[in-house]
């Protein structure tokens, strides 16, 4: 007969294990084969741990910066928005207010330009783009002010 006190279990790489280690964690592939290898690996990677944190903290950096040029473009193009609006507005009002005032003489009459709503449902409108986008620059830069520059602020 066989002796039955001892039945091994197969572990990693084809090598066998006692039974009574088979529940604890077992290296598997080539961690298993190559201990010297497994060491070297962990050393490389521990060595290139620091650069990839630096990596993801320049990655970070670079799309907040990102994001703030996107904002600060969303604010540029808002406030445009709301300067042509007033500005053609007023236009059109002062060309109305002329054309009321108008003598009646052909050679002076004034010329209208294209007609530009009034309407204070648009302009509240675009208002209220320029304050978010204001907000969203402001929360955007106040994200990472060195604590030196908060501090020195009254």
């Amino acid at each position: 007969g066989r002796w039955t006190g001892y039945a091994p279990v197969k572990g990693a790489g084809g090598r066998f294990i006692a039974r009574a280690d088979r529940d604890k964690p077992v290296a598997a592939g080539l961690k298993a084969l190559d201990p010297a290898g497994r060491a070297a690996a962990l050393a490389r990677c521990a060595a290139a741990e620091p650069l990839a944190r630096q990596a993801q903290r320049e990655a970070a950096a670079e799309r907040r910066q990102e994001a703030r040029l996107r904002a600060l473009a969303d604010l540029n193009r808002a406030t445009r928005a709301l300067a042509d609006y007033r500005r053609k507005r007023d236009r059109q009002r002062a060309a109305k207010q002329a054309a009321q005032q108008w003598g009646g003489d052909p050679w002076r009459r004034p010329t209208l330009p294209p007609p530009v709503p009034d309407n204070a449902r648009l302009e509240r409108t675009l208002e209220l783009a320029v304050a978010t986008a204001t907000r969203l620059c402001d929360v955007l830069y106040r994200d990472e002010e060195p604590a030196s520059v908060s501090a020195r602020r009254p």
